[in-house]
Protein backbone atom coordinates (compact mmCIF):
# COMPACT_ATOMS: atom_id res chain seq x y z
CA UNK A 1 0.00 0.00 0.00
CA UNK A 2 2.93 1.97 0.63
CA UNK A 3 4.36 1.68 -2.61
CA UNK A 4 0.95 3.11 -3.92
CA UNK A 5 0.31 6.42 -2.19
CA UNK A 6 4.70 6.96 -3.40
CA UNK A 7 3.74 6.49 -6.96
CA UNK A 8 0.45 8.53 -6.90
CA UNK A 9 2.59 11.28 -5.19
CA UNK A 10 5.35 11.35 -7.78
CA UNK A 11 2.93 11.03 -10.32
CA UNK A 12 1.16 14.04 -9.21
CA UNK A 13 4.83 15.82 -8.34
CA UNK A 14 5.47 15.57 -11.81
CA UNK A 15 1.97 16.58 -13.44
CA UNK A 16 2.85 19.49 -11.11
CA UNK A 17 6.18 20.08 -12.65
CA UNK A 18 5.23 19.73 -16.08
CA UNK A 19 1.65 21.85 -15.68
CA UNK A 20 3.99 25.01 -14.23
CA UNK A 21 6.78 25.52 -17.44
CA UNK A 22 7.01 28.59 -19.03
CA UNK A 23 7.65 26.77 -21.98
CA UNK A 24 4.86 23.54 -22.07
CA UNK A 25 7.05 20.93 -23.56
CA UNK A 26 5.82 17.33 -22.86
CA UNK A 27 8.93 14.98 -22.41
CA UNK A 28 11.15 13.32 -19.82
CA UNK A 29 13.87 14.32 -18.05
CA UNK A 30 16.79 12.77 -18.71
CA UNK A 31 20.11 12.14 -17.39
CA UNK A 32 23.04 13.20 -18.52
CA UNK A 33 26.69 12.25 -18.52
CA UNK A 34 28.27 15.58 -19.03
CA UNK A 35 27.34 19.04 -20.76
CA UNK A 36 28.84 21.99 -21.69
CA UNK A 37 27.43 25.44 -22.87
CA UNK A 38 29.41 26.55 -25.65
CA UNK A 39 30.45 30.05 -27.29
CA UNK A 40 27.64 29.53 -30.13
CA UNK A 41 24.73 29.26 -28.34
CA UNK A 42 24.34 25.67 -27.98
CA UNK A 43 24.45 23.47 -25.79
CA UNK A 44 26.51 19.94 -25.68
CA UNK A 45 25.69 17.13 -23.43
CA UNK A 46 25.93 13.09 -23.89
CA UNK A 47 22.80 10.96 -23.23
CA UNK A 48 21.91 7.59 -23.60
CA UNK A 49 20.80 6.24 -26.89
CA UNK A 50 19.67 2.84 -27.98
CA UNK A 51 21.04 4.27 -31.54
CA UNK A 52 18.41 6.09 -33.02
CA UNK A 53 18.38 9.00 -31.23
CA UNK A 54 19.38 12.69 -32.98
CA UNK A 55 19.60 16.09 -31.37
CA UNK A 56 15.67 16.65 -32.38
CA UNK A 57 14.77 14.36 -30.24
CA UNK A 58 15.29 16.83 -27.50
CA UNK A 59 14.27 20.11 -26.44
CA UNK A 60 15.46 22.87 -23.80
CA UNK A 61 12.87 23.46 -20.93
CA UNK A 62 12.52 26.11 -18.67
CA UNK A 63 12.05 25.17 -15.62
CA UNK A 64 11.93 28.74 -14.36
CA UNK A 65 13.41 32.50 -14.94
CA UNK A 66 14.93 34.78 -12.37
CA UNK A 67 16.54 38.48 -13.66
CA UNK A 68 20.18 37.00 -14.50
CA UNK A 69 19.26 33.07 -14.41
CA UNK A 70 17.52 30.16 -16.23
CA UNK A 71 16.94 26.88 -14.61
CA UNK A 72 16.57 24.43 -17.79
CA UNK A 73 16.35 20.47 -18.51
CA UNK A 74 17.07 19.00 -21.19
CA UNK A 75 13.98 16.64 -22.09
CA UNK A 76 13.73 13.65 -24.34
CA UNK A 77 10.59 14.46 -26.39
CA UNK A 78 10.77 11.54 -28.94
CA UNK A 79 11.78 7.61 -27.73
CA UNK A 80 14.71 6.01 -28.56
CA UNK A 81 12.89 2.75 -30.04
CA UNK A 82 16.19 0.86 -31.39
CA UNK A 83 16.66 -2.15 -29.82
CA UNK A 84 20.67 -1.72 -29.45
CA UNK A 85 22.26 -1.86 -25.96
CA UNK A 86 22.20 1.48 -24.76
CA UNK A 87 25.18 3.39 -25.06
CA UNK A 88 26.20 7.16 -24.35
CA UNK A 89 25.89 9.46 -27.35
CA UNK A 90 26.94 12.91 -27.95
CA UNK A 91 24.20 15.87 -28.45
CA UNK A 92 23.82 19.27 -29.09
CA UNK A 93 21.31 22.18 -28.81
CA UNK A 94 20.53 25.58 -29.88
CA UNK A 95 19.86 27.82 -26.56
CA UNK A 96 17.07 30.30 -27.48
CA UNK A 97 17.78 33.59 -28.22
CA UNK A 98 15.83 34.39 -25.04
CA UNK A 99 18.49 32.83 -22.89
CA UNK A 100 21.49 34.57 -24.64
CA UNK A 101 22.58 36.71 -21.65
CA UNK A 102 21.19 34.73 -19.04
CA UNK A 103 23.75 32.32 -16.67
CA UNK A 104 22.02 28.71 -17.32
CA UNK A 105 21.66 26.34 -14.36
CA UNK A 106 20.94 22.62 -16.03
CA UNK A 107 19.21 20.92 -13.65
CA UNK A 108 18.83 17.09 -14.99
CA UNK A 109 20.13 14.35 -13.06
CA UNK A 110 23.46 13.35 -13.30
CA UNK A 111 23.59 9.70 -15.39
CA UNK A 112 24.69 6.73 -13.89
CA UNK A 113 27.40 4.21 -15.54
CA UNK A 114 25.49 1.70 -17.67
CA UNK A 115 26.43 -2.15 -17.08
CA UNK A 116 24.57 -4.91 -18.05
CA UNK A 117 21.80 -4.85 -14.75
CA UNK A 118 20.91 -0.98 -15.29
CA UNK A 119 20.25 -1.87 -18.84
Amino acid sequence: MNKFFSLIILGCSLIVTVSCSSEHIEGEKIPLKNNQINNNHTLSFTAVSNGCSQNSDFSIHVNRQEKDTAFISIVRIKKDLCRRLPFFQAFQLNIPSNLFNKTLVIQNPTAQALTKNNN
